[in-house]
């Protein structure tokens, strides 16, 4: 998830808040679906709880290093599942 796409679902997650009637035309990997304001909302959410859990997992990795506890195989250990998964009421 870049930084560029998670400002337009942060965005499009505000519209959601503001305007609970609220709907876009959202693109997916096999075209564009028109999603709601409820849907948007957990897309948003889901996004934001994996970039959180790659951030603790890098500061767990750092802390590792500094404490001189840290192997080259725990890089490929204990990061968020990135597999696309269906949002709740949403396409994938």
């Amino acid at each position: 998830t870049t930084r560029d796409s998670q400002a337009l679902i942060a965005s499009t997650g505000l519209s959601a808040v503001l305007d609970p009637e609220y709907r876009c035309n959202f693109k997916t990997a096999t075209g564009f679906v028109e999603i709601g304001a409820e849907q948007i909302i957990a897309i948003a959410k889901a996004v934001r709880a994996h970039v959180q859990a790659c951030f603790d997992r890098e500061k767990s990795l750092l802390e590792m290093i500094a404490a001189g506890t840290y192997s080259e195989e725990m890089l490929a250990e204990g990061w968020p599942d990135s597999t696309t998964e269906s949002v709740e009421g949403g396409a994938e």
